[in-house]
Parts: C-alpha cells; structure tokens; sequence
C-alpha cells in the first residue's frame, strides 16, 4: 500500500520551493501525519475486518446502527461520506443478507430508518471484540487536551454530532 507520508518532498526546485515551505507549518504537518496515521490504520483495520467475512463499509454502517440506534439513510451517508443513493444501495443488500431492516420512523409514516436484525447485532458484536483488541494494539490513547483539539475539528459533522463525544 501507498501510504502518504508526512515527509518533506524529495526535490525542492525553484518552482515548487513555495509551496513546498508550507508544508512546515504547524497545522500543516499535524494534517499530514494524521493522513498518514488514518491510511495505515484503515489499511490494517480493513484488511483484518475483510478477513472476519465483512467490507470495512458494512462494519461501519453496524457500528453506527449498533451504537447510536435507529437511523436514516441520509444520516448515514452523512458519516461515511457517501451519496445517500450509494447509501440505499449498501443498506438494501444489508437487508437482503439480513443484517439490517428498515423501520417506520412513526405509524404510517412512509419515513423510514434502519435497525440491526438479531443476526447484524449477533455479527456486529463478535467481530467488535476482535477490532478493539486491533484498535488498542495500534493507537496510543490520548491526551486529554489532544482530545479536546481534536473535538473543535469534528464539532461541525451536522448529523447526531455525539456520535465523535466518545
């Protein structure tokens, strides 16, 4: 895998000497390693989670239906930055595998969000296990005040913004 790493470029000409000096700019350089840190992360957890019989998609989407309960279609894609209509796509083949279903948001309401069937709930938690042991062996916790930074980049996410509280 191509990761991008945060190291300075390996020839600065003349022509790329300006844009090259922002690259040493504080915020800058904390971009470039959290790109970095986020690649390799998503490439082990991928492939770790593809191996337990999932795409890293699917995981994510169980996640956020295990964790934050009903929830739209719309509000999904939200979090992971797909197209609502990329969106009913996944969420129709996960109702076909009978990992999810679709609830009425009222009573006849023609609204609807999606929930985990036993089986996603029954999927979702033996392979959640095996993630935490994953994520805990890869990133360090941190700091109270990192934390905290890190809180005012996601505060602007508009859908169920506690969801990044944890």
């Amino acid at each position: 895998m191509q990761v991008f790493t945060p190291k300075e470029p390996r020839k600065i000409t003349q022509k790329n000497r300006k844009l090259a000096g922002l690259l040493r700019n504080p915020q800058v350089a904390s971009w470039r390693l959290l790109m970095s840190a986020y690649q390799v992360n998503y490439s082990i957890f991928e492939e770790a989670i593809s191996a337990e019989g999932l795409s890293y998609a699917r995981f994510q989407i169980l996640y956020l239906l295990y964790f934050e309960g009903a929830t739209s279609a719309s509000c999904l894609a939200q979090h992971l930055f797909v197209s609502r209509a990329n969106m009913s796509t996944f969420c129709k083949r996960l109702e076909k595998d009978n990992l999810v279903k679709q609830v009425a948001v009222k009573k006849g309401s023609k609204r609807t969000e999606y929930v985990l069937t036993k089986d996603g709930n029954s999927i979702f938690e033996k392979i959640f296990v095996a993630h935490i042991r994953r994520v805990k062996k890869s990133i360090p916790a941190f700091t109270l005040k990192t934390k905290g930074e890190l809180k005012k980049i996601t505060r602007n996410h508009e859908c169920k913004e506690d969801y990044f509280d944890n």
